[in-house]
């Protein structure tokens, strides 16, 4: 059985001719290394920190990249496919930020997003101000009343308004 050529489908998940997702890197990025993964399909590369870290020097505790877990191949051969790691891989020390239910790591520059959502923004701007200029007016008069809009009659202008005293009733 033959897919179509315009529609190619990866482990369940779609892409569409060029506008599939491609990484650069050359290195294979699963922690075992009997998984050959292609450069293609490698999100980052795993490499040794070099940097001390006083807080678990002294523990013999192994030093843990900081990189999310989103990062990782999805297509290796994880213990945990869904959490993308192995049984007795050492965790991080902030496992809750690296984890899989952390919040989504973006690669989006702070001018970019600015510009996403100033051009998203205005256009709802438009497209508000352009309904409320081009909405019709009112099909009815106004209602109107005689001797200055009745004010004489409702109390107002100079007319006091006569409000209801309770009387107290003493000993």
């Amino acid at each position: 059985m033959t897919l179509p050529p315009i529609r190619l489908i990866y482990a369940g998940r779609a892409s569409i001719g060029h506008l599939n997702r491609s990484y650069s890197t050359s290195k294979t990025i699963s922690p075992t290394s009997k998984i050959n993964v292609p450069s293609e399909r490698t999100a980052y590369e795993f490499g040794a920190l070099d940097e001390p870290d006083p807080q678990l020097d002294g523990l013999s505790y192994p030093r843990v990249e900081s990189f999310s877990r989103q990062w990782r191949n999805p297509y290796a051969k994880w213990d945990d496919p869904q959490e993308r790691c192995n049984f007795n891989e050492p965790l991080h020390a902030e496992e809750e930020m690296m984890g899989m239910w952390a919040p989504d790591v973006h690669n989006i520059s702070v001018r970019t997003a600015l510009t996403n959502l100033s051009v998203a923004f205005g256009v709802l701007g438009l497209i508000l101000g352009g309904s409320a200029y081009l909405a019709p007016s009112s099909p009815v008069v106004p209602r109107t009343f005689p001797y200055n809009g009745l004010a004489k009659e409702l109390g107002g202008l100079g007319q006091e308004v006569k409000g209801t005293q309770l009387c107290e009733q003493g000993e």
